[in-house]
């Protein structure tokens, strides 16, 4: 066995105290004795090693003068291993040393650093060679005109793989590990500016599965789930690093090809895509013929902001599409009034207005404490004549981009409000109902005049509606959006941030606006009793929504599993298909009352 030095004897132990001592004094009218100052050293002892965070003292010449017990399990030391050695050497990653000795040497000239006394993160070195992030402060000290240093040291590596999960479920698709709508729009702004300055070009691709809803429907969602992920592989097997490749939903995926000279480098990128879809997939043993349609578009060259730019390159992919598939095509300026379906869907959309062929459906919102249904969320639904049914609003980005959304929304809001209200005239215990606002119905200028005044014809409370809007659309609204959600929460309306968590939803946001709902995006709830790391980040979502004094709610809630999860990290209300789907207006009382 090693032993420990004799120089390195236990220093914090005091020597033998005789019977009576003289006097230290330390200053003219401070006097001590000298057994005052050993028991004022082991009480600093004892706060030392009862510390939970690391504690490490270095003199001027970097040699280590103290080193407690969380410091030695922090870093797999023994503390007599430590003691006189230099700090650089055992703790600090080689390639950061001399750096170490630089901020040290700078110092001991000039009595100036800009990190201490400061809480910074860096990286430092276990005796097993493992690097690990900690949280540090320094504070020097004079003693016998000598400076020294002390400092508490926290390892924050869980903290860092919670923030890490989180960034990659808001930035990032869960299912493919791919970029998602939201940081795809960022990333692609980012890309036109950089194009913009260099004086290259940039193309945008958008790529469609061809007959990927036959997959879904014949082999189902799992099958069609493990074919998204294969064509993911795909496509970044088949492209550059440097090539930003997201999935903006369903089958559709985007590519930014950057830094192009000549329009050949996109071809040969298109062409590499088509040869790797041309061979069947193989999942779980079972061969599915894959192909896609591809629209590609560039930048400069006629459309100058991020919608103009994937509306143009969507146009190409649908002519690629109408022209056979499994083929791509460059936008030309006629296809913008070429657009066939489109158009049809418009004018199905007004028919459907105009024959009342429009729904409303309605899910439970149930309190995770009680068990008892407290709101509910108005879901839109469409029975066309032409087209069938529409139970899951895949109508709604149409209408979006055609603007019937004004329209369809303003009467889901005058119906949601009626019903409510014919609700309570019946007797039923009150809720509150939440609508999702679209972009295009929130920016009307009379919209909330519009509200005002579906609440004074329907005669239901404010304080009974809620309005859900995502970041995205406040945010680049600025300050119209203010405005708005201010107006609305002065007639008493309730303000929620819905889908929180797949774009880049922030506290910052939080706190700017008057929202009191905070509601976690069901995507977060499919990996919260699979993934180890999924209930940490839920659960610091919902612990600073508490701190903002926000209720939360968990959407997309299927199973037992998710609610008692739910329940342990302290959410306030859920909604899905474990408690109920949205069901018709007569079907809702039943639940109410049953709650």
């Amino acid at each position: 066995m090693k032993q420990e030095p004799a120089a390195l004897t236990d220093a914090r132990r005091p020597p033998p105290a005789p019977d009576t001592g003289p006097e230290f004094s330390l200053g003219e009218d401070s006097p001590m004795p000298v057994t005052g100052i050993w028991e004022r050293g082991s009480l600093m002892n004892a706060i030392i090693e009862s510390a939970l965070d690391s504690f490490l003292a270095i003199d001027h010449e970097g040699k280590i003068l103290e080193f407690n017990s969380a410091a030695e399990l922090m870093f797999g030391l023994a503390r007599w291993e430590a003691i006189g050695q230099q700090m650089a050497e055992l703790i600090i990653p080689p390639r950061y040393r001399e750096a170490h000795r630089r901020g040290m040497a700078r110092y001991l000239r000039s009595q100036e650093s800009p990190i201490l006394g400061k809480r910074i993160e860096l990286t430092a070195m276990r005796a097993d060679g493992t690097e690990f992030p900690v949280e540090l402060v320094v504070t020097p000290i004079n003693l016998h005109e000598q400076p020294q240093f002390v400092g508490y040291m926290r390892d924050i590596s869980e903290r860092k793989k919670a923030t890490e999960q989180l960034i990659q479920l808001t930035q990032y698709d869960v299912l493919t590990g791919l970029a998602n709508r939201s940081y795809f729009r960022e990333q692609l702004s980012l890309a036109m500016a950089r194009t913009k300055r260099s004086g290259q070009l940039l193309a945008l691709l958008f790529l469609d599965l061809d007959h990927f809803k036959e997959v879904n429907d014949t082999l189902g969602h799992r099958i069609g789930d493990l074919v998204l992920q294969a064509a993911a592989r795909l496509l970044k097997e088949s492209l550059r690093e440097v090539d930003t490749i997201a999935r903006l939903g369903g089958d559709e995926f985007t590519i930014i090809l950057e830094n192009i000279t000549d329009l050949e480098q996109v071809v040969t990128a298109a062409e590499k895509i088509k040869k790797a879809f041309s061979e069947p997939l193989v999942v779980e043993g079972r061969e599915i013929s894959l192909a896609a349609s591809i629209g590609i578009t560039i930048y400069p060259g006629g459309a100058n902001n991020v919608d103009a730019l994937l509306q143009n390159a969507d146009l190409a992919m649908y002519r690629a599409k109408a022209e056979g598939r499994d083929a791509y095509k460059f936008f030309a300026p006629e296809m913008s009034v070429q657009t066939t379906e489109r158009f049809d869907m418009e004018i199905l959309l007004r028919h459907g207005l105009e024959r009342e062929e429009f729904f409303l459906h309605y899910q439970p919102r149930v309190a995770v404490a009680s068990g008892r249904v407290v709101g509910v969320e108005a879901v839109i639904g469409w029975q066309s004549r032409e087209l069938g049914l529409d139970e899951k609003g895949h109508f709604l980005a149409r209408a979006e981009e055609s603007g019937l959304i004004v329209p369809i929304g303003d009467w889901a809001l005058r119906t949601a409000c009626a019903q409510n209200k014919a609700w309570q005239d019946q007797g039923i215990p009150p809720v509150v109902m939440s609508l999702n606002v679209a972009p295009r119905q929130f920016l009307q200028k009379d919209w909330v005049q519009k509200v005002a005044a579906a609440l004074e014809r329907s005669g239901l409370d404010p304080s009974f509606v809620e309005f859900a809007v995502t970041e995205a659309v406040v945010m680049q609204h600025g300050g119209k959006a203010a405005q708005t959600l201010t107006q609305l929460r002065e007639l008493g309306i309730r303000l929620a941030v819905a889908e929180f968590g797949t774009g880049s939803s922030s506290l910052g946001f939080l706190k700017r606006y008057p929202v009191q709902t905070l509601k976690i995006d069901r995507s977060f709830m499919q990996d919260l009793t699979t993934d180890a790391h999924a209930p940490s980040v839920v659960g610091a979502t919902i612990a600073m929504a508490k701190n903002l004094k926000l209720r939360v709610v968990a959407e997309g809630v299927e199973t037992r599993e998710q609610l008692a999860s739910l329940v342990t990290l302290g959410c306030d209300e859920y909604q899905g298909k474990y408690f109920s789907g949205p069901v018709p207006p007569p079907d809702l009382p039943r639940l109410l009352k049953s709650s």
